[in-house]
């Protein structure tokens, strides 16, 4: 399939459609409990979303952009703003790529990830090393 469409901040969803996921689902998918509730923020076309859904976990996909939302499967799309995400719905694990992160915060400095609101700690850290949930041994 291919596609022109363009998200709001000017990203062609073709290029998304055709990143295949690196081993983060299998990182991923180690690291937290069968069934997981998942919440992906900046889902895009559900690179990642997909491929856990997939794997029997329920997942939740927020991306601003309708045209990459079309493309999950199997996935609760959400199309939202990060920023202004307001959710009932509580997640065991929640997604962020570090992608998304590295901007400024209202000081100028470095943004920082911190819990999502309704949580008490981060779901899943990761890093190039491996994947755990906080307190766990699984990895």
């Amino acid at each position: 399939m291919t596609t022109d469409e363009v998200t709001p901040d000017g990203c062609p969803v073709e290029v998304y459609l055709r990143l295949p996921p690196n081993g983060e689902p299998d990182l991923i998918d180690r690291a937290v409990e069968p069934g997981s509730r998942i919440l992906e923020l900046g889902c895009g076309t559900g690179r990642l979303a997909n491929e856990l859904a997939a794997r029997g976990h329920r997942v939740t996909g927020v991306d601003e952009s309708a045209a990459m939302l079309r493309h999950l499967r199997g996935v609760t799309p959400v199309q939202a703003r990060i920023e202004e995400l307001r959710l009932a719905e509580r997640f065991d694990v929640v997604l962020l790529a570090a992608n998304l992160i590295s901007t400024l915060d209202e000081r100028g400095g470095p943004g920082s990830a911190r819990p999502a609101r309704g949580t008490s700690r981060p779901a899943v850290c990761w890093s190039g090393s491996g994947c755990r949930r906080p307190g766990s041994t699984r990895s």
